[in-house]
């Protein structure tokens, strides 16, 4: 029998960190689905200074690796003078520690805002251009820099393929109670079908990418639109560049978050679409072939469609990857992606014309596949 496992005080582990001044208060911090974070406050002789405590996730891969990611990420950043985060490190000078085989790390605390939604699309085209220069800046890292420990993220095949074994082996019982979310993610399919087409039929390359842009990766100064900061380089890989951007839509473009159970609230918000594709594109110009930017067009349906299938799978698994409350958290997150796929539908003719504007192929709306 696994021996239990003590108490954690908080508090002791923030003293193994060089902070600064007396910690008076630990809270939790953000509504993050993977790491758990907290923000401490501390005294500095009346000054108050403010830190994010994170323990990582097993479910990241080996935390020592992804802490080598993240010094490497941080130091190209910092060489190119683009702001990023500031890891404080142990007294004893280590950038992480480690409490029943527990892995914990430090950040200086950004004082900005954070959103769960977007509140103007100003904000939001500000948005586009802080993923697009974060993943453009990390361009020349080099490959040896950045090692990526969750396999098959963002690998929508291999996701659907999970989603089909779990549906078959039905481990928890809960086939039946998502009938109808399983046919509905059977029968969109054809969704995958065109991008592995794209990538089968025309150059797609891969480049390095943040890998999960959801807006409350972003800080924004409190005074203006801007953003101070891109958060979270855990994802932080090679792969399509399509992921980051359709990501940033699925999540940014939704007019509620995507833990809302009241399905009639859940709208695709074109205008913020519009938005984000002119800060995103503006950033990379003439650098994306005629082959990402119908990646990027496609991207909306596809990670949309990608993660109802993971929420999906985790719920019939038992919900063993997404943190949850309420036992059926996982499918009322699929029930509010499939909400927002079929309402982006109506938008399909104007999001491939505002991404492929000026884009000479005379297939690039590929309209058939889109039906609902």
């Amino acid at each position: 029998m696994e021996k239990q496992r003590k108490y954690i005080n908080l508090k002791d582990i923030c003293e193994k960190f060089d902070l600064k001044g007396k910690v008076i208060s630990i809270a939790p911090f953000g509504n993050g689905k993977i790491n758990k974070s907290f923000k401490v406050v501390c005294d500095d002789d009346g000054m108050e200074k403010f830190y994010i405590l994170q323990c990582i996730s097993n479910k990241m891969g080996s935390p020592i690796i992804l802490m080598q990611n993240t010094i490497n990420i941080i130091s190209h950043l910092e060489k190119k003078g683009y702001r990023g985060l500031n890891l404080i490190n142990t007294k004893e000078n280590k950038n992480y520690y480690v409490e029943q085989k527990r892995f914990f790390r430090v950040f200086e605390f950004l004082d900005g805002e954070v959103f769960e939604t977007i509140d103007c699309p100003h904000r939001f085209e500000k948005a586009g251009e802080a993923f697009a220069q974060f993943a453009k800046e990390l361009q020349d890292i080099g490959d040896e820099k950045i090692i990526s420990l969750i396999p098959n993220f963002h690998n929508t095949s291999k996701i659907f393929e999970d989603f089909v074994k779990a549906v078959r082996d039905n481990p928890t019982g809960r086939k039946k109670i998502a009938r109808d979310e399983i046919w509905f993610l059977l029968w969109k399919s054809d969704i995958l079908n065109e991008f592995e087409k794209l990538k089968f039929n025309e150059e797609l390359p891969k480049r390095i990418i943040h890998g999960d842009t959801k807006l409350n990766n972003l800080i924004f100064n409190k005074n203006s639109h801007d953003v101070l900061a891109v958060v979270d380089y855990d994802t932080v890989m090679k792969n399509y560049l399509c992921y980051d951007f359709g990501d940033a839509v699925r999540s940014g473009c939704n007019c509620v978050s995507e833990d809302e159970c009241n399905f009639s609230k859940v709208k695709f918000n074109m205008s913020y679409f519009n938005a984000f594709s002119k800060g995103y594109l503006s950033v990379w110009k003439h650098e994306l072939s005629a082959a990402e930017l119908k990646s990027i067009a496609i991207s909306p349906f596809l990670v949309t469609y990608e993660l109802s299938l993971r929420f999906l799978t985790d719920y019939l698994l038992g919900d063993i990857y997404f943190l949850t409350k309420n036992s059926d958290d996982n499918l009322m997150r699929c029930k509010n992606q499939i909400a927002l796929l079929k309402d982006m539908y109506r938008y399909k003719d104007k999001i491939f014309d505002t991404v492929l504007k000026g884009v000479k192929d005379k297939n690039k709306n590929q309209k058939h596949w889109f039906e609902i």
